[in-house]
């Protein structure tokens, strides 16, 4: 069972989401009762915020196929297995150009972003700070993601 933290960052990144596939209408999102399967190793996920590019998604037996971001709210049950099999798991998908684990215990952002390099990591800890994402034209501030959340 999600706690209210889970539920409060799940709903502020749906809403931030929204906002953002509202103005632009490539996109959309999605929220965690749709299944996504991750290419190459055929592994089953459940982000709790997925976002994909409208015109190319790709949804076979109602499960999408192409994930462009995945989000993440860290849990106590969970964070070992989203840090490490899940986080593997994702950057095998082709289609994946971030992948973003949110701590709802304290202020803390994991950032996965693919470049052509291959991919990075950034830390985010301060309220101020600006997640730049790669897969979509959106800066989300951590004042935004975290906004009423009482640590």
């Amino acid at each position: 069972m999600a706690t209210y933290k889970h539920a409060s960052l799940s709903s502020q990144m749906i809403h931030l989401f929204r906002s953002f596939t509202d103005e632009n209408e490539n996109y959309e999102v999605l929220d965690c009762s749709l299944e996504v399967v991750l290419d190459k190793i055929r592994t089953y996920v459940m982000p709790d915020v997925t976002v994909v590019e409208s015109a190319t998604k790709i949804v076979i037996n109602e499960q999408l196929h192409n994930p462009l971001v995945a989000i993440e709210i860290l849990s106590k049950g969970t964070q070992t297995k989203d840090r490490t099999i899940k986080k593997e798991a994702y950057l095998s998908c082709e289609s994946l150009k971030d992948y973003v684990m949110i701590d709802q215990y304290s202020l803390h952002i994991e950032h996965h972003f693919r470049t052509e390099s291959g991919w990075q990591t950034e830390i985010y800890t301060d309220i101020n700070d600006q997640i730049a994402f790669a897969g979509i034209p959106l800066v989300l501030a951590a004042n935004k993601i975290y906004k009423n959340v009482k640590f």
